[in-house]
């Protein structure tokens, strides 16, 4: 499946890829999109360029770039990067962003696995239960339903790779997630379990700029298709991958066709046809 990818905060220090023309993507959502940034990037270019269009706040956790954020909101009110207050690079170009300060949604907590606290080099991080903090952030939008749109995970330490778990545990999938990678997943073990669980749970990699990564959510949950409790196959995945090749051979191809490569698409390839989100 091809995805048109653009480069968001490409005149800043910390360009993301995203998906092009995302106000269609969620036209019928707009104000009502839920937006996380967890962390903090280089700019704040990045989250103002989704925000901005689409018109909805950001919810932000900034663990341990509170001033940052700050100096973004009060640069945002004034329309101004005045030097004696603005010492901070992640508000370069900032002052020209249609984004109104008080949209800028702080939150105490990290969504995590539990409710509780981690130690960051001796920084406690306050944590909340992922589904919970969800819960309360579409609260605050008067949204009934339980759901994060787009989430973007900027976090020292590889805190990216908790949060995500923790997210796909508590059962939220976002349409997009925009994650910087402390480690490139085809170097560090840790972060190519995190990567490789998510497009197994049905996320698709669709552009990558260094460690910056963008992936769509297709719902083909690999693991949904496949039988756990059996004892008779060392892998349960491969098992029903080679099956789908079989019987696509002999079913579709046809029984006297030799030599020829699976029909079946490359796994975390859709025929999915990308449509404006609709809201519930």
């Amino acid at each position: 499946m091809s995805i048109p990818v653009i480069l968001l905060g490409k005149s800043g220090v910390d360009p993301f890829p995203c998906i092009d023309n995302l106000p269609f993507f969620y036209s019928k959502k707009n104000m009502k999109t839920v937006f996380v940034s967890l962390g903090c990037s280089k700019s704040a270019l990045v989250d103002l360029e989704i925000a901005e269009p689409l018109g909805c706040p950001i919810f932000v956790t900034p663990v341990g770039s509170s001033e940052e954020w700050a100096e973004l909101a009060r640069v945002l009110k004034a329309h101004k990067r005045l030097p004696e207050n603005s010492k901070y690079q992640f508000t370069e170009q900032t002052e020209s962003k249609w984004v109104l300060s008080k949209n800028l949604r702080f939150q105490e907590a990290l969504p995590w696995w539990t409710t509780g606290e981690i130690d960051l080099s001796g920084e406690k991080i306050k944590t909340q239960n992922f589904l919970s903090w969800t819960e309360s952030i579409c609260d605050s939008m008067k949204i009934t339903d339980t759901r994060i749109d787009f989430i973007k995970v900027d976090l020292p330490s590889e805190l990216e790779r908790g949060v995500l778990m923790s997210m796909v545990d508590a059962g939220i999938r976002p349409s997009f997630i925009m994650v910087k990678w402390n480690k490139n997943p085809n170097t560090d073990v840790s972060t190519s379990l995190t990567a490789g669980h998510l497009q197994n749970c049905g996320y698709h990699l669709i552009g990558k700029y260094q460690n910056n990564f963008v992936y769509y959510y297709t719902d083909n949950d690999l693991y949904m298709t496949c039988n756990w409790d059996r004892t008779d196959v060392e892998n349960p995945i491969i098992k029903t991958i080679i099956d789908r090749v079989k019987y696509s051979k002999e079913h579709i191809e046809g029984p006297n066709v030799r030599n020829t490569p699976p029909s079946l698409p490359p796994i975390g390839e859709t025929n999915t046809i990308i449509e404006p989100e609709t809201t519930e």
